[in-house]
């Protein structure tokens, strides 16, 4: 499945593998790390993501520290291949990742609304509750541990097969710290907040593109004897790495509850209004 010499196997086949593989590192991380809680679950985590990385870097299971080539999963099944030229490849697979993102939000919605989801909830809000009433709390979050890791796969797998490679720095901390990135611009406790919030941290990584363009516009702020601003324009367009950290920095002590958080807070104000001019009403 990986190597450049494998032959390219059906989507149908290499994404339940993909699936089933990640699932079962997150359940073994997950049953461990799940012991811990708050800094020190973080801390855990972010060692086995450190160790995964270290593992395919220093040896060559995934090629070492050139990563591997791989045999793109084909576009079809039962013998049929969609006949897709290099320049179409890209389209359809964004429109087979948007299909499959789409199903997972779905599915994803309705396991909230069921018990499973009910009780994630309780265990949220107070986990010594659940367990006084009789609710197995570790085993539900090693599930919940589990299902992510699971979903994680099909990003994985939609990324290698878009790129056709891949490499351990997809394993390194700052990979872990962009998806955390994207979870609070989003706001925690919904659904749609890591959605949004990746999107936002994707429009926000367009910064530095942007910037690039800034040159032209110092140059004419001099010219109209506006040195200073002109030289500021010029030292960010250099910078650009660090003025996206500051837009990010900004964003998220702007909106501690992310972007959600705005959206979600609109409604409970105007039933609050509501609810005081009723009141004040004869």
């Amino acid at each position: 499945l990986v190597t450049p010499e494998g032959a390219g196997l059906s989507i149908l086949l290499t994404l339940p593998l993909a699936m089933l593989v990640a699932g079962i590192a997150a359940f073994l991380i997950g049953s461990l790390s799940l012991r811990t809680r708050g800094f020190f679950f973080l801390m855990v985590t972010l060692a086995f993501g450190q160790m995964l990385f270290f593992v395919f870097h220093d040896t060559k299971i995934g090629g070492g520290s050139d990563g591997a080539y791989l045999a793109r999963p084909t576009l079809g099944a039962f013998g049929f291949e969609l006949p897709l030229t290099r320049h179409q490849r890209p389209v359809a697979i964004y429109y087979v990742s948007f299909v499959l993102l789409l199903a997972m939000y779905l599915g994803l919605a309705r396991l909230m609304r069921s018990l499973f989801g009910r009780v994630l909830d309780g265990i949220r809000a107070n986990e010594h509750r659940m367990q006084s009433i009789g609710f197995d709390t570790y085993r539900y979050k090693l599930a919940a541990f589990t299902l992510a890791g699971s979903l994680a796969g099909v990003a994985g797998h939609m990324w290698a097969m878009k790129q056709g490679a891949v490499n351990p720095e997809l394993l390194s901390w700052h990979r872990s710290a962009e998806a955390l990135l994207m979870i609070l611009l989003g706001g925690l406790g919904s659904l749609a907040g890591p959605l949004v919030g990746a999107l936002a941290f994707t429009g926000l990584g367009e910064i530095p593109e942007l910037m690039a363009e800034w040159k032209p516009f110092a140059k004419a702020f001099e010219a109209v004897g506006l040195p200073g601003v002109g030289a500021a324009l010029q030292a960010a367009s250099e910078r650009k790495v660090l003025v996206q950290g500051i837009v990010i920095l900004i964003a998220v002590l702007a909106l501690p509850k992310g972007i959600m958080g705005v959206r979600l807070r609109r409604p409970r104000r105007k039933k609050a209004h509501a609810a005081i001019e009723k009141a004040a009403s004869p």
